[in-house]
């Protein structure tokens, strides 16, 4: 695995969400709430190839024939971790 620069800008903005949740005075639970969260995306975005090769049956009846491309993997986790924040502030907002 390699480091790369996209890898430390998921991290730093993953520390960025973390540091404004305390900020705002969340309490403790909140906080490991969001480290909760935080994990899938860096997941899909350090990991792509290894979570992209996944391949089998995967239960009631799903099949993946197919390797899924390592970019469309980062893709999704970049959604996750900027996307779909920006756009939930959007519409709530």
């Amino acid at each position: 695995m390699e480091v790369t620069i996209g890898k430390l800008i998921s991290i730093a903005v993953a520390i960025t969400y973390v540091i404004a949740v305390f900020v705002a005075g969340a309490p403790l639970k909140a906080i490991g709430a969001i480290c909760l969260a935080l994990l899938l995306p860096l997941g899909l975005i350090w990991f792509p190839d290894e979570i992209g090769s996944i391949s089998g049956y995967i239960g009631r009846g799903g099949l993946i024939t197919t390797e899924t491309p390592g970019f469309l993997i980062t893709a999704a986790g970049w959604f996750l971790l900027l996307g779909y924040p920006v756009l939930l502030y959007f519409v709530a907002g």
